[in-house]
This record gives structure tokens, C-alpha cells and sequence, in this order.
């Protein structure tokens, strides 16, 4: 396995992307989210501070033999899709960038993942409908190949 890339820069952004060619014909395998948060024997609820908040998330693609895992901490915000009708859950591209004071508090800038290269937070509508994508926001992202 390979050691964890932190994505901090555009420059990093632009390694992870060209590593796994944009995302072009990959797709989400699986999902995993920890809320770092538990209840003890004696029923008392611990809470985690925000890098207990961690969504590890893998793909497959045809362009690329490895997998790719990318973790999510500090997680804040995720829309994820499931099954659509008459739509593949294929992903032709992605959108990845560092956003500055998107949310409140700190830190100051969160990176935001989306299923399509268009994406823009200002559009997002929480609405159900088809199609729709997924995105997630988080305070931290690192990546590595599997």
C-alpha cells in the first residue's frame, strides 16, 4: 500500500487528479464513515472533536489498475447517491477544490469532492431529485493508491 498524499494546494489537488485521470470511468465501490463518537458501558456518551469525524471512501477504475482511497476528516457535509433510474453510477469526472470561509468556525477553508467536474457549492439544492450527485466537504483530505 501506499503512504497517504495530503491534498493542501492546488498543486497537490492537480497530482491527485492527474493520478487518477479526473476520475474518468472510475466509480465509488464503498463507503465507510466514523463519527468518533460512542456511548461507554455506563451509558455515558463520549464525543469526538472534529478529526473523529473521518469518511474513508474507495474507487475502481477502468483507466487506472489501483484502487484509490480517499479519507475525509473532519468531515462536515456529505450528499451521497445511490441508485438512479435511467442514470449509471459511472463517473465521467469529478470536481475537487479548496474552499475559503464556506463554512463557519474554524478551520478557515474546507476541501469539497463532487461526482461531476461542474459542480458548484453555490447550486447546491437538498431537494430529492434525478439526477443528482454526490459531494462531500470536509476540513482535511488524503488520498493513496491501493
Amino acid at each position: 500500500m501506499s503512504s497517504w498524499n495530503k491534498i493542501k494546494t492546488e498543486k497537490d489537488i492537480e497530482k491527485l487528479m492527474n493520478s487518477y485521470c479526473g476520475f474518468h470511468d472510475s466509480c465509488i465501490v464503498s463507503v465507510s464513515y466514523e463519527s468518533g463518537t460512542s456511548v461507554d458501558s455506563e451509558g455515558i456518551m463520549h464525543f469526538s472533536d472534529e478529526n473523529g469525524h473521518r469518511m474513508h471512501v474507495i474507487f475502481h477504475s477502468q483507466m487506472v489498475k489501483e484502487k484509490l482511497e480517499l479519507l475525509f476528516v473532519g468531515l462536515r457535509q456529505v450528499h451521497l447517491v445511490g441508485w438512479q433510474d435511467n442514470y449509471t453510477c459511472e463517473l465521467f469526472d469529478a470536481h475537487l477544490s479548496i474552499k475559503k470561509q464556506l463554512l463557519p468556525g474554524k478551520p478557515k477553508e474546507q476541501i469539497v469532492w463532487a461526482s461531476y467536474s461542474e459542480f458548484e457549492v453555490e447550486d447546491i439544492d437538498n431537494t430529492i431529485s434525478e439526477p443528482a450527485y454526490t459531494y462531500i466537504v470536509s476540513n482535511k483530505l488524503s488520498w493513496r493508491l491501493i
